[in-house]
């Protein structure tokens, strides 16, 4: 299994290294919606018949969210895409 192969292969890595520090900042409004695929506007995740809806949570734009489909940012399947950043304007 290559989820067992990889955890292993980076335990292995990690081990050999100490993280010396972390620091953690805030994006501006700008950058949140220039790194944004998609603005969330609609609260209901699915339509009458299961879909997800564009605009809310589960927005194929954020990543494949059903197993067998593609995402239509990066074209890989749910296993290999990473996820894409969306934002929701508070005000």
């Amino acid at each position: 299994m290559a989820f067992t192969r990889d955890y292993f292969r980076f335990k292995e890595l990690a081990s050999r290294y100490r993280i010396e520090s972390i620091k953690f900042g805030v994006l501006s409004p700008q950058l949140i919606r220039s790194m944004s695929v998609v603005e969330i506007t609609n609260d209901i995740p699915r339509d009458e018949v299961g879909s997800p809806v564009p605009g809310s949570v589960l927005d194929p734009r954020l990543g494949s969210p059903e197993p067998g489909s593609y995402c239509p940012v990066c074209g890989n399947d749910r296993d290999n895409c990473p996820g894409h950043f969306g934002h929701i304007d508070l005000a």
